[in-house]
């Protein structure tokens, strides 16, 4: 034990100078004898200058991403319950990791149109407003919106979208109801780190930006990402994130467009890339790279997170990621970084319940236990067969 203050009996002060081999520090109360014995072994130099000891202050948040947040026809019919739309049962068995966590990400692959501009699933999408609320609910905070569907329902569908999203006090990237809005770095403080996140989309399935609104959606364009990265480190952030709608669907490995545009990202100063579109979980990535300015630095990709919920059924697709990165900033070195990272497996259930058609997202090595213990009726044992393939399959994925 190193003791790196005393305090006399009159309450004095005094600090010795040590190299302390631990992190703990200890004050101790002398009674005047001992105190006396002490200033003695002042007097001859042992202890001859006052110092405080201080410790760097960390902090530490956790992120959380998703993949793609999908609403097909038999989705929205399915949660339809006397005159008002309830989505909250997809996100019931999920919501402690997401509501957990200090920043929670979605990808909202869909569009808040209206009533008025008909419903309807693919190929273009409408959905009831009240999956926001069902979203705000389960604990999200980010909405990313860039994505080949952001023009469904053309400049209107982008307008009501943010609108709603607005009024739950979602905060979202990606899509735009003016050129200033898409002028503007969103960035979130948490604790201290300074987080900025963007969201781009390769395309919008052949659909024209709108006249109106040239700037309505975030396209992948590498000039046009350098200058938001340059906005965001003048803001002074810690970490940058992106949102990338890219890679081919049903592909369960990247292609080299998706490298070569996060290998370009992460030499310019982007720290992590979250992939989705191609609607299969693909691989991870987590490596040091040297930056175009020397610097180097770990930086982490998953080019694509799969399905977190949608109406989907072929092998894979039934499938997705809980993404979790844990974040740790030295404030006395300023240095933020990536301290680990990790995954919930997710299935999409889709049973019926009551005779009607219900969909829910499970965490897959729970529903594994709990239809093992007998807990969750709902689970078939072809559920329970295929929740077991889908831990291998995502297994296998993720830890190449």
């Amino acid at each position: 034990m190193v003791f790196t203050s005393v305090v006399s009996p009159r309450g004095e002060e005094v600090n010795l100078k040590r190299n302390l081999k631990n992190d703990q520090v200890y004050s101790l109360v002398l009674e005047e004898e001992e105190f006396k014995a002490f200033n003695e072994f002042v007097d001859k130099g042992i202890a001859k200058k006052l110092e405080k000891v201080r410790e760097p202050k960390i902090e530490r948040i956790q992120i959380v991403s998703v993949g793609d947040i999908m609403c097909h026809s038999p989705q929205y019919k399915s949660v339809y319950k006397g005159e008002k739309y309830d989505f909250t049962s997809w996100f019931i068995d999920v919501k402690q990791y997401i509501e957990g966590a200090d920043i929670a990400i979605a990808n909202l692959e869909t569009t808040f149109s209206g009533q008025e501009k008909k419903y309807s699933g693919y190929p273009q999408f409408n959905t009831p407003k009240e999956l926001g609320s069902s979203l705000k609910e389960a604990g999200f905070d980010i909405i990313t919106t860039a994505n080949n569907h952001s023009l469904d329902r053309r400049n209107h569908g982008i307008t009501t979208t943010l609108n709603e999203l607005d009024k739950l006090e979602l905060r979202h990237t990606g899509t735009f109801r003016n050129d200033k809005e898409q002028e503007n770095i969103l960035v979130e403080d948490v604790k201290g780190i300074k987080i900025a996140l963007m969201s781009y989309t390769y395309g919008t399935n052949g659909i024209p930006i709108p006249k109106e609104n040239p700037k309505a959606v975030n396209i992948i364009n590498r000039e046009k990402m350098l200058s938001d990265i340059k906005k965001a480190r003048n803001q002074g952030v810690d970490l940058i994130i992106f949102s990338l709608h890219f890679g081919q669907e049903y592909q369960r490995k990247q292609n080299r467009n998706q490298e070569e545009i996060v290998d370009f990202l992460f030499k310019n100063g982007v720290d992590i890339v979250l992939g989705s579109h191609p609607h299969v979980i693909q691989p991870v990535d987590f490596k040091e790279v040297k930056r175009a300015n020397g610097e180097n630095k770990n930086c982490f990709v998953i080019y694509s997170q799969g399905n977190f919920i949608s109406n989907q059924r072929k092998r894979y697709t039934d499938s997705g990621l809980i993404t979790i990165l844990n974040i740790e900033k030295n404030f006395e070195t300023e240095e933020a970084n990536i301290v680990d990272y990790s995954f919930i497996p997710t299935w999409v259930d889709r049973s019926y319940y009551k005779n009607r058609l219900d969909y829910r997202i499970l965490p897959v090595e729970k529903g594994i236990s709990n239809y093992e213990e007998g807990i969750d009726k709902l689970i078939s044992e072809k559920d329970y067969r295929r929740l077991n393939q889908v831990l291998e399959e995502t297994r296998e994925q993720i830890n190449k």
